[in-house]
């Protein structure tokens, strides 16, 4: 009887022991938060890890295609040649 009666008491001090320290503190809270956070921070590292490739790909073009260089610097930066005339219609 006394067996049985401290293997129960065990079993409850266990479980009262494990649900504190998950639900207890916060600390589960906690950890959700910081797996959400991690989640986050790993999406934004591969987006950027996507944007660094594309601009390397497209810094590689420009620096071996002359006329690449000529039309990113004509749409994006409105530079013309020397012997170019600009007409701007309004």
């Amino acid at each position: 009887m006394t067996y049985r009666f401290v293997s129960v008491l065990l079993f409850i001090l266990a479980f009262a022991s494990l649900s504190w320290s998950l639900k207890g503190g916060g600390s589960y809270e906690r950890l959700r938060l910081l797996q959400n956070t991690l989640a986050t921070q790993e999406r934004e590292n591969l987006d950027l890890k996507n944007k660094v490739i594309s601009l390397r790909s497209q810094t590689y073009r420009l620096l071996k295609s002359k006329r690449d260089m000529e039309r990113v610097a004509r749409e994006e930066h409105g530079l013309a040649g020397s012997n170019e005339l600009v007409f701007i219609f309004e």
